[in-house]
This record gives structure tokens, sequence and C-alpha cells, in this order.
């Protein structure tokens, strides 16, 4: 098994994708990974104690995910939020500086 020669995160609320080349520190790629259609609007009542309660709206319950498909150049793209939504698309990430969108899931939603 040969090390890894690539790194890739994602950034928390927009989902902006990073691939970085590990020896030369160069960037590979930059895309927008997936985002969800029904966050946006969407309140959250969270009780935390007997004296406070939390609200918030939107994308403070955004979660982002990526995570390679070993061997294979793709790279999957994951948002969800909270309970109540989630989505993902496959990226080809094989040649540098082109990510190309090979598969999209439909979000499902709670309810």
């Amino acid at each position: 098994m040969s090390p890894p020669t690539l790194l890739a995160w994602s950034s928390q609320y927009s989902n902006k994708i990073s691939i970085v080349e590990l020896e030369s520190k160069q960037e590979f790629s930059k895309f927008d990974g997936v985002k969800l259609k029904t966050s946006d609007g969407i309140f959250h009542f969270i009780h935390i104690n007997s004296s406070l309660i939390f609200i918030s709206q939107g994308s403070s319950q955004v979660w982002t995910h990526v995570k390679e498909i070993a061997n294979t150049g793709l790279l999957v793209s994951v948002q969800h939020c909270f309970d109540s939504s989630a989505t993902l698309e496959i990226f080809d990430v094989s040649q540098k500086g082109q990510a190309k969108k090979i598969f999209s899931f439909e979000e499902v939603c709670d309810g």
C-alpha cells in the first residue's frame, strides 16, 4: 500500500472542498461540494437546561463531510442538517484542477 499523496477537506457551512498535494503543498483542486436545499430558514429549538433555550437558524446545524472511495480517484461529498435532511454527491477528482460531478443523490428530509 503506497502512502497518500493528496489531502482533502471541506469547510463547515459552505462545503468548499480543497485538495492539496502533500509533497509539493500545492493546490490540486478546489470546488463546491454538495449543498442542502432545505436548511436555510429552518429554526431549530434545542433545550439546554431549565433556564436556557438555544435557538439557531439554518446553517448552524449543518455538517459537511468528504471521504475518498479508496483507489478510485472519487470523492464523496455529504452535507446534513442535524436530524432533518441530508444529501450527497460523488466527484471524480483524478485530474488536477478538474472536479467532475458524476453522481448526485436527491435530498432526503425527515417527515
